[in-house]
C-alpha cells in the first residue's frame, strides 16, 4: 500500500495533456515531413529545369526522382504512334536492371488505360506477386524485373507524351499517396521542362537552319558577285577585240578557270552543211586536242534539235560523244549553250565538269550572259570586217580614181598649155596693136596685122572661109563680139588649166610624199604682201578690202608655201563671189586654244599640249550667205553652191578642197560660218617651233 503511494495517481487532465502533446509532435513532423518534401521538390525541379537539352532533362529527372523515393530504377518512357515505347532514360541503383533503350509494347495496354493516364490517373503496384493483376501483365512486368512500380502520365499539351515510372526490382514497396502525389507534381514539371527543351531545340533547329540559309545565300551572293566581276573580265576581253580568235579564246580560257573546269570548249556552225567545227578550246593537259574537228549534226539529232532552238542542255558524258564530238575521255558533267545572234544559232559552248559535280543555275545563266557576249562580239567582228573590207575597197577605188584624175590631168596639161598660147599669141595678132581702136566716125575697122595674121593661118583654115581676105576688115559690133568670144576662151582656158593644176596638186597632197618646208614669216608684212595682186580687182569690181592685224602679232613658223596658197584661195573666192559695194574683210592673230569660241574647233592633235598657242586666220566678206545645209558640203571636191544666175562666174569646186586638205597637211583646221549677210572662213593652225 505504501509502495502503491509512492506512485502519483492518473488524472484525466494529464492523459488529456500528452493526448495532444502527441498529436501537435505528430502535426510538427508531418509539416517537416511535407517541408522536406517541398524542399526536396524545388531542388528537383532546380536540377531539372537547370538544363535545355532534352537528354539532359531526362537525365537529371529520374536521378533526382529515385535519390528522393529511394528505390532501385526510374526510367522515362515515350510513346510512339504505334503506343509502343522507348526508354528514354533511367536511373538505377545496380546496373544489372538496366533498360535504357529498350523498345516496350505492353500487350495489356488498352483504350481504357489511355483514357485513364490522359485524365492524370496515378498507377502504383506494391507487390506483382500478391497484387490482382491479369496474368499476361504481371508476366509482362516480371520479364522486366518489376516487383512494385509506381507511374504517373507526362502530359504535354493534353497529350500522353510518356510515362514517369518508379521501380522497385528486388522487394514490394508499400507506395504512399504523397509519393504518388509527389511523382505526379515532378511529373506536371517534368513536361514543362520537356516542352522547354522541345522549343529549345526547335528554336535550335530554326537557327541552324537560318545560319545555313544565310550560309548559302552568302555563298550564293559571293558566287554573284564573283561571277558578275568574271563575266565583266570576259565581256571587256571580248569586245576590246574583233580579232574571231582572240574573242573565242578568251571566253573559253576565262570561263575554264573561272569555273574550275576539266574542259571547255567553242564552235561554230555551218547551217547549210549541218556541221559544227570546234575552234577554240581550253582543255586539261591529259586530254587530247579537238582544235578544228568538224562534228556532224545528224549524229546527234536530239542534242543538236535543242540546241538549234537557242536552249542550253546538261548531261552526263556519252561516250559516242568523247570520242566523236568533243575530247573528254572521262565520265564528265556537261553543259552545251547556243550562241544566238539576231535569233539564228551560230555555234555553242561546251562546258565539262567531274561526274560527281554538276552546273547550278547560277553558273548556266552565267555561261549564258557568256555566249551572248561572245555573239554579240563575233556580231561586231563579223560587221569590222566587212566594213574594213569596203574601207579597203573604197580606198582602193579611190586611189585609182586620185591616179586616174593624176594622169587625165598630166596629160591634159600639155595640150591646154598650148591652147593658152595660141592665145596668147591670137591676143597679140588681133588685138594688141593700140591703132586697131575703133574710131567714132569709122564704119568700118582695118587691122593689117589682124589681116597678116589671118594670112598666115589661111592654110590651116577652110578655103571658103569668107573672113578670110586680103584686108581684114571688121565691122565695130563684129569686132566686139570677136572679143567677148575671144575673152570667154581665155577665161575657160584658164579656168580649165586651174582644175588641172588643183587635181595635180590634190594628188600630190594625198599621196604625202613632201614634207613640210617650214619657214619664219612676219605677218604684218606677209600678209599684206599676199594681198596685193587682189587690191586692183578689188577695185575694179567696186569691193572694200580691210586689213585686221593686231600690232602686237608675233613672227609665225610655218609651211610658207601651203599658208600662201591658203590665202590666196580664199581671197580668191571672196573676190568672186563679193557683190559690189561689200567688205572682205583678212584678220589675224595668235590665240590660245582654251580662249576660242566654242563655236570654233581647237587643234585635233591630242599629242600637242593644251592650253597651246595658235595662229588665227580668217577672211571674210559680207553680201553673200550660205545655207546652212551647204556648210558641210562646202569643202568637198567638186561641189559648188547652187546658185540662181547661171550667168554669175562659177568656180572649179577644187579650191576649197584643195585648201582643207592644205590646212589638214599643216595640223590646223578650217571652219566656215554664214549667217547675217556674212560668210567667214577661219582656219587655226599650230605653231611650229
Amino acid at each position: 500500500m505504501a509502495l502503491q503511494d509512492n506512485f502519483p495517481q492518473s488524472h484525466p487532465e494529464d492523459e488529456s495533456f500528452v493526448s495532444d502533446e502527441r498529436k501537435t509532435r505528430e502535426q510538427l513532423i508531418d509539416e517537416l515531413t511535407a517541408l522536406r518534401r517541398h524542399v526536396a521538390k524545388l531542388e528537383i525541379v532546380q536540377n531539372v529545369r537547370q538544363f535545355l537539352d532534352l537528354n539532359q532533362v531526362l537525365r537529371a529527372a529520374v536521378e533526382e526522382v529515385r535519390q528522393f523515393l529511394q528505390v532501385d530504377r526510374v526510367v522515362v518512357y515515350q510513346f510512339s504512334s504505334d503506343w509502343s515505347g522507348l526508354v528514354v532514360a533511367e536511373s538505377l541503383g545496380d546496373p544489372m536492371f538496366s533498360i535504357i533503350n529498350l523498345m516496350i509494347r505492353d500487350p495489356c495496354f488498352e483504350e481504357a488505360k489511355l483514357e485513364a493516364y490522359l485524365n492524370g490517373r496515378i498507377h502504383c503496384i506494391n507487390d506483382v506477386l500478391v497484387d490482382e493483376l491479369d496474368p499476361c501483365y504481371a508476366k509482362f512486368l516480371t520479364q522486366l524485373h518489376i516487383r512494385a512500380v509506381l507511374v504517373v502520365p507526362i502530359l504535354l499539351r493534353r497529350r500522353l507524351w510518356g510515362l514517369l515510372v518508379a521501380h522497385q526490382c528486388t522487394s514490394p514497396q508499400q507506395w504512399q499517396p504523397m509519393n504518388g502525389l509527389m511523382l505526379q507534381q515532378l511529373s506536371d514539371q517534368l513536361a514543362v521542362a520537356i516542352q522547354q527543351s522541345q522549343l529549345y531545340q526547335e528554336v535550335s533547329q530554326l537557327n541552324q537552319q537560318l545560319e545555313r540559309k544565310v550560309r548559302l545565300r552568302t555563298a550564293q551572293l559571293q558566287q554573284a558577285l564573283e561571277f558578275e566581276a568574271l563575266l565583266k573580265r570576259i565581256t571587256d576581253r571580248v569586245r576590246d577585240s574583233l580579232d574571231d580568235a582572240q574573242i573565242f579564246q578568251s571566253a573559253v580560257h576565262e570561263l575554264a578557270l573561272g569555273l574550275r573546269l576539266t574542259g571547255c570548249a567553242m564552235a561554230l556552225y555551218d547551217l547549210q552543211q549541218r556541221t559544227s567545227t570546234i575552234h577554240s578550246e581550253y582543255i586539261c593537259s591529259e586530254l587530247p586536242s579537238a582544235q578544228g574537228q568538224i562534228v556532224q549534226m545528224a549524229g546527234f539529232p536530239d542534242l543538236y534539235d535543242q540546241l538549234l532552238q537557242g536552249q542550253p542542255i546538261q548531261f552526263c558524258q556519252v561516250r559516242s560523244i568523247a570520242s566523236t564530238a568533243r575530247h573528254s575521255h572521262r565520265d564528265d558533267a556537261i553543259l552545251a549553250c547556243p550562241l544566238v545572234d539576231d535569233r539564228q544559232v551560230i555555234g555553242d559552248l561546251w562546258l565539262f565538269k567531274l561526274s560527281a559535280e554538276s552546273f547550278n543555275t547560277l553558273e548556266i545563266r552565267l555561261v549564258q550572259q557568256v555566249a551572248n557576249q561572245c555573239a554579240i562580239a563575233l556580231r561586231q567582228s563579223r560587221l569590222y570586217q566587212m566594213a574594213q573590207a569596203q574601207v579597203d575597197e573604197l580606198e582602193r577605188l579611190n586611189h585609182l580614181k586620185d591616179d586616174f584624175l593624176s594622169m587625165v590631168s598630166h596629160e591634159l596639161r600639155t595640150p591646154m598649155s598650148s591652147i593658152k598660147m595660141a592665145l596668147q599669141m591670137l591676143n597679140v595678132l588681133l588685138f594688141k596693136d593700140e591703132g586697131r581702136r575703133m574710131k567714132d566716125q569709122s564704119s568700118v575697122v582695118e587691122t593689117p596685122k589682124a589681116s597678116e595674121a589671118l594670112q598666115e593661118t589661111s592654110a590651116i583654115l577652110p578655103p571658103d572661109a569668107s573672113i578670110l581676105s586680103s584686108s581684114f576688115t571688121l565691122h565695130p559690133a563684129s569686132l566686139q563680139r570677136v572679143y567677148r568670144y575671144f575673152q570667154i576662151l581665155q577665161d575657160e582656158c584658164e579656168r580649165e588649166i586651174d582644175v588641172i593644176n588643183n587635181l595635180l596638186d590634190l594628188s600630190h597632197l594625198n599621196a604625202e610624199t613632201e614634207p613640210l618646208v617650214l619657214s619664219t614669216i612676219n605677218p604684218h608684212l606677209w600678209i599684206p604682201h599676199v594681198v596685193e595682186p587682189f587690191e586692183e580687182c578689188i577695185r575694179r569690181q567696186r569691193q572694200q578690202l580691210q586689213l585686221d592685224l593686231p600690232a602686237a602679232l608675233p613672227p609665225v613658223r610655218t609651211d610658207l608655201s601651203y599658208l600662201k596658197r591658203i590665202l590666196t584661195e580664199l581671197l580668191t573666192n571672196a573676190c568672186k563671189y563679193t557683190p559690189s559695194g561689200e567688205r572682205i574683210t583678212v584678220s589675224a592673230c595668235v590665240v590660245r586654244d582654251d580662249l576660242l569660241p566654242h563655236s570654233i574647233p581647237s587643234s585635233p592633235d591630242p599629242l600637242i599640249p593644251s592650253p597651246i598657242p595658235l595662229f588665227y586666220l580668217s577672211v571674210s566678206n559680207t553680201g553673200v550667205e550660205i545655207p546652212l545645209d551647204e556648210c558641210d558640203r562646202i569643202f568637198d571636191k567638186f561641189y559648188r553652191v547652187p546658185s540662181s544666175d547661171p550667168w554669175k562666174p562659177g568656180g572649179t569646186g577644187l579650191g576649197l578642197a584643195l585648201v582643207k586638205k592644205l590646212v589638214d597637211c599643216l595640223g590646223g583646221t578650217i571652219q566656215v560660218e554664214s549667217v547675217a549677210g556674212q560668210t567667214t572662213f577661219t582656219v587655226l593652225l599650230p605653231l611650229f617651233e
